[in-house]
């Protein structure tokens, strides 16, 4: 069968390719298998790292936006930020500043799910619930394998995520356009700070959500954000453990909460997703930071290893910046406790990939997601690539 464009993947990055393709063109969606399975990482249980199935780990994302000015590594400009950016928001896309550092956190994350359902009646669009097995050039176009059947188009859309991609790719094409290796956000809990030191959060509500200014600063290479710390949160170390359902699905953050209430972890929950209650004597400094290589890949079973002493190379470089930046920080005393971001990226090689005429201009096998995404920034990332990978189907020939 022959389509204009067939897009591998059905989370966010894919999502941002069909908004960006031409009216006209005939689309062939892989959305995954239809009983959708959700991966864990090994090493830290309940965190999800990959989501197979229809609307990838887009189901599950937290849905907190950087603004381009907030992104040190940024993928897109103002322009290109602001108009997607009014397609999902458009009250808070009257009063966000994309040139003024800021971190949007919505009442409503994007959901794949519901825009691919809009897009299904007002396109010439196909949607499969499978997976594909391989994908090779074919003519002057692109072809995919999936159950026993094969698929041709002019373009091929390869959205299947920093594990799906990396997987696909080395099977089709060789071992040696994978990085063999994963990078990731990590979170850690810095310690306690007083209200005095200045790091208490400003917070800007609206109809779509609310609006924080992070605490940014050039001489260290984090995002630096602060909660309100009450109740047991606001001791030193209180509940440090507890915090790490913040990086888990909001179904799984909800259960957790209903199931064993702490007035600590309700307080910075709410704020969190509603930016409630802000003021407050004490607050809890976290840091959000870029590993590179933070795992080693093997791409044939998408399965990731933790390297800590890279991950905690990393960590202890922002604690002493953290440090010497806020002189009243109370330093946490668990070190070892962090967080995956994830926000799993550079899986594949770029050059190799250039070299195998991959994503290349006028290539019909193009790379749309974060496998090949490498200076990411210490910012969330997800709209950021939405952002480029919608502006690459606009701009394809």
């Amino acid at each position: 069968m022959v389509f204009d464009d067939i897009i591998i993947g059905s989370g966010l990055s894919a999502l941002a390719v069909a908004l960006g393709l031409p009216q006209r063109r005939r689309i062939l969606v892989f959305a995954g298998p239809v009983d959708g399975r959700l991966v864990e990482y090994a090493h830290i249980r309940g965190v999800p790292c990959q989501y197979l199935g229809h609307g990838g780990l887009g189901n599950y994302w937290h849905g907190v936006i950087p603004s381009p000015a907030a992104v040190a590594a940024n993928h897109a400009d103002g322009r290109d930020f602001a108009a997607l950016f009014a397609k999902f928001y458009p009250d808070a896309a009257k009063q966000l500043d994309p040139d003024a550092p800021a971190l949007f956190v919505p009442r409503s994350p994007i959901r794949p799910r519901p825009h691919w359902n809009r897009l299904l009646k007002s396109r010439d669009m196909t949607i499969v619930p499978a997976m594909v097995s391989a994908v090779e050039f074919a003519g002057t176009g692109a072809s995919v394998e999936a159950d026993g059947r094969r698929y041709r188009a002019q373009r091929v859309w390869c959205c299947a995520g920093a594990l799906g991609t990396a997987r696909l790719l080395t099977h089709s094409f060789g071992e040696s356009l994978s990085t063999g290796f994963v990078s990731d956000h990590v979170i850690v809990s810095l310690g306690l700070v007083l209200r005095e030191a200045g790091t208490a959060p400003v917070v800007r509500r609206g109809a779509d959500g609310y609006v924080m200014k992070p605490l940014r600063n050039g001489e260290i290479d984090a995002l630096l954000v602060s909660r309100p710390a009450r109740f047991g949160f606001a001791r030193l170390d209180g509940g440090i453990e507890r915090r790490a359902i913040f990086g888990l699905p909001t179904k799984s953050i909800l259960g957790r909460l209903m199931k064993a209430p702490d007035p600590g972890l309700v307080s910075e929950a709410l704020f969190n997703k509603f930016g409630l209650f802000p003021k407050a004597a004490r607050y809890n400094l976290y840091a959000q930071l870029r590993v590179r290589d933070a795992y080693t890949l093997e791409p044939s079973a998408e399965r990731i290893t933790a390297r800590p002493e890279v991950i905690y190379e990393a960590t202890d470089r922002v604690r002493e910046a953290a440090a010497s930046l806020v002189p009243s920080l109370e330093p946490s005393r668990r070190p070892d406790l962090y967080i995956p971001g994830i926000h799993l990226h550079r899986t594949i090689d770029q050059g190799a990939a250039q070299a195998a005429g991959i994503g290349v201009a006028d290539s019909p096998l193009r790379l749309s997601d974060a496998s090949v995404l490498d200076e990411i920034g210490s910012a969330h990332h997800s709209f950021g690539m939405m952002v480029s990978s919608w502006n690459d189907a606009r701009t394809a020939e």
